[in-house]
């Protein structure tokens, strides 16, 4: 049989914020069917702190849950009450002078002397509810905050809840709207993670101090966002109901961008809980352009395309480093329309130049254009015929593009003297495959990587046949046999 060591467990709750404890009260009490819910908390001078809770609820169903860790309790299975872990009493017995509860099945005293005494007499139970009294050596300024943050409560409609005679009411909501969070649940005998539909609440700068996380009307934690937000089930906790995971605060600030967006301002939507918002799959794409057009209106993404950005900036636009954003918030923008400079300002995007006609071509054209027609047709057999089409800008940076739903590769002659490709073969190649990657990735993502390796093994493969063909192994070949069969 397990022993619980009270000091050591007392040792557990050291450095927790005071007004934890009397919360966990205070959300066992809601988690009944009440009508009302009173707690005092009060310090006279040097004297021990003194705590009372009383509400109008069935009172404990077994009296042994009062002094019991970790005791089964049907919570555990209703994602729509607080409890689960069956502590909140004996988080505050552990570390207080004493304490009492009481209750319809009886009294459970825990004495001074760290000894627990049951009396189940008439004059020791309550004809309804629980009356909740402890004594614990807490500064004015523990009490102080402990009122202050009970007066932060969201409680229960219908419920009255009163903290030292006040009533606190519930705020008006700004907000009601329902999406999928994740929560727990007691299923085949364990605490399991799952997903439902809930209702969320949202209050617009309350309280006062900023915004917070709740879990049915009971703070949680701070968030950095300008509104509360009250979750309507189980939250999923650490034991000691401090904190939730990240992933769960980047859900809840999705919701509450969401929510919000157009009341937010363009100075707003570059907060760190909007940019952890953006990373998130609940954040609508919708939402995301309204964030991407207040952050950076017409902006553009820097690109590779060195002209292009400076061809941007010299119009007005602003161009945007991709080490000013997460690669999964660039990610976002991307899908929804943001552009690299390069699609707006570069050669074969944003500037009308003619490409030469075909019966202009020069030899070296033609040699470049069956050459890169014989490497599309070995990559990409079942594609359409791939076009070429030359261009002199000399302006552009870039050699070559390519245009992936038309099959068109632009080659760029400004960029290299004639007969180039003839000259330097193995680089000529080497820029098909970097243009013809283009048809699996967008830019340089990982996609065009993977396509880039397998482009460049075949390309090899390619020239180790036409080697083999010649049955001249030392004998270099020359671009034109590319093609000759």
């Amino acid at each position: 049989m397990l022993k619980i060591n009270l000091a050591g467990f007392a040792e557990l709750q050291a450095g927790r914020p005071a007004w934890n404890f009397v919360r966990e009260l205070v959300s066992n009490a809601w988690d009944e069917d009440i009508k009302t819910c009173s707690v005092a908390v009060e310090k006279n001078g040097n004297k021990l702190a003194e705590i009372g809770i009383i509400d109008d609820g069935p009172g404990f169903a077994n009296l042994e849950d009062a002094y019991t860790l970790f005791g089964h309790t049907p919570k555990r299975n209703d994602p729509t009450v607080r409890g689960r872990f069956n502590l909140g009493e004996k988080e505050l017995a552990a570390v207080a002078s004493d304490m009492a509860i009481k209750t319809t099945k009886g009294t459970v005293f825990f004495t001074k002397a760290r000894k627990l005494e049951i009396k189940k007499r008439a004059f020791n139970k309550t004809l309804e509810g629980t009356v909740i009294t402890a004594r614990i050596n807490w500064t004015k300024a523990q009490v102080e905050e402990t009122i202050e943050m009970l007066r932060m409560f969201i409680p229960p409609a219908g419920v009255t809840f009163l903290v030292n005679g006040e009533t606190v009411s519930r705020p008006a909501k700004d907000y009601e709207i329902e999406d999928t969070l994740p929560t727990v649940i007691f299923n085949d005998g364990a605490m399991r993670p799952t997903k439902r539909k809930t209702k969320i609440e949202l209050y617009d700068s309350y309280p006062n101090e900023g915004g917070w996380l709740y879990e049915m009307g009971i703070p949680v934690q701070p968030i950095d966002c300008p509104f509360s937000v009250n979750v309507m089930q189980k939250v999923p906790l650490s034991p000691n109901r401090e904190n939730v995971s990240d992933s769960y605060l980047r859900d809840i600030y999705a919701i509450v961008l969401n929510t919000g967006i157009d009341g937010l301002e363009e100075s707003d939507v570059s907060l760190p809980w909007v940019r952890t918002a953006v990373e998130d799959e609940i954040t609508t794409d919708d939402t995301v352009m309204q964030v991407q057009s207040k952050r950076y209106k017409d902006a553009v993404l820097w690109s590779s395309d060195l002209e292009a950005n400076q061809l941007a900036m010299e119009k007005g636009i602003e161009v945007i480093h991709p080490r000013t954003m997460s690669p999964v918030e660039r990610s976002r923008f991307e899908e929804v329309g943001m552009v690299h400079s390069s699609a707006q300002f570069g050669y074969q995007a944003g500037r009308e130049v003619e490409p030469i006609p075909v019966k202009e071509w020069d030899k070296h054209q033609w040699i470049m254009a069956n050459v890169a027609r014989y490497v599309w047709n070995n990559l990409y057999p079942f594609e359409q015929g791939l076009v070429v089409e030359f261009i002199h800008e000399g302006r552009a940076t870039i050699q070559a593009g390519y245009q992936r739903d038309s099959k068109t590769l632009i080659i760029n002659t400004a960029k290299f003297m004639p007969g180039a490709a003839e000259a330097d073969p193995y680089w000529f190649l080497a820029l098909l495959a970097h243009e013809f990657s283009h048809e699996k990735g967008i830019a340089h993502d990982e996609a065009w990587q993977k396509e880039l390796l397998r482009v460049t093994g075949k390309v090899m493969g390619l020239l180790v046949l036409k080697v083999l063909k010649a049955h001249n192994i030392g004998r270099s070949f020359t671009i034109k046999e590319m093609t000759n069969e």
